[in-house]
């Protein structure tokens, strides 16, 4: 899969680096940005069927409590990815109680150390070569490789609560 994209008005490199995760992690021919500076129930990424049902909600960093309940209903599936810095621990300490009750949803996070190994990385146009084995991806950059391994904190499946 090719992908090409930019940083939008006002997103920050590491917010960048965040969405080319997501895109590596959870790759399909259907996933769609959502609409660059929309706030409310709006995901980051998403994937839709072509009956217009939402079949995967991606939130890049910690949405509120009430656009993830609305995602959760209209959505087979629902992902926050997050980077683990102190904003996010603080979230995820708030809130994993609550997060835990909805069923569709996965909370996954990337160590701030493999985000900030990539930040030197980006320049105006970059080549990067990904390669996800089961959930660890290799990303090929400037003749270095990072490895990027995700945390995954409650998963969809059995809504499972781990410590951060």
């Amino acid at each position: 899969m090719r992908l090409n994209f930019h940083l939008a008005h006002g997103e920050t490199a590491r917010q960048g680096l965040l969405k080319l995760l997501a895109c590596c992690f959870y790759a399909s021919d259907a996933l769609q940005l959502g609409v660059v500076g929309s706030k409310g129930a709006e995901a980051d990424l998403f994937v839709e069927r072509l009956t217009g049902e939402r079949e995967l909600s991606i939130f890049l960093g910690p949405p509120s409590l009430a656009d993830l309940n609305r995602a959760s209903r209209q959505s087979e599936r629902v992902v926050v990815l997050g980077i683990t810095d102190a904003a996010w621990l603080g979230w995820w300490q708030r809130h994993q109680h609550k997060l835990a009750r909805l069923p569709k949803l996965s909370v996954v996070s990337v160590s701030e150390t493999e985000i900030d190994t990539l930040l030197p990385s980006l320049q105006n146009r970059v080549r990067w070569h990904g390669v996800l084995d089961h959930e660890t991806l290799w990303l090929h950059h400037n003749d270095r490789v990072t490895e990027v391994v995700p945390n995954h904190l409650q998963t969809a499946d059995t809504s499972r609560i781990q410590a951060a």
